[in-house]
């Protein structure tokens, strides 16, 4: 047991604050495979694969937050590209506390 666990509660102490999730969403969505069903057939090199993360948050006026988090990967040979994907994956969060 840690001490933390060991002592007791403070009589009347602030509930710690929290996060509230109100609405997640799928904001835009682009999956591409220019030579597909071809560059999906045995044989070539493995693909160089790219892979990029980005989050942004932002405060409304209403006091909740807005964030957007990112995703996206591409994926090519030496002979040119496999496929890009790019995902945008939004929600609507409330602090609570």
């Amino acid at each position: 047991m840690s001490d933390a666990e060991s002592l007791p509660a403070a009589a009347g102490a602030a509930p710690e604050p929290g996060i509230r999730i109100l609405a997640q969403f799928i904001r835009d969505l682009s999956f591409e495979n220019p030579r597909a069903p071809d560059i999906l057939r045995a044989g070539g090199s493995q693909p160089q694969i790219d892979m990029g993360v980005e989050m942004n948050a932002r405060g409304r006026e209403d006091g909740l937050f807005e964030v957007d988090l990112k995703l996206s990967a591409r994926a090519a040979r030496e002979d040119g590209p496999v496929f890009v994907v790019e995902l945008v994956y939004g929600g609507l969060f409330a602090i609570d506390g």
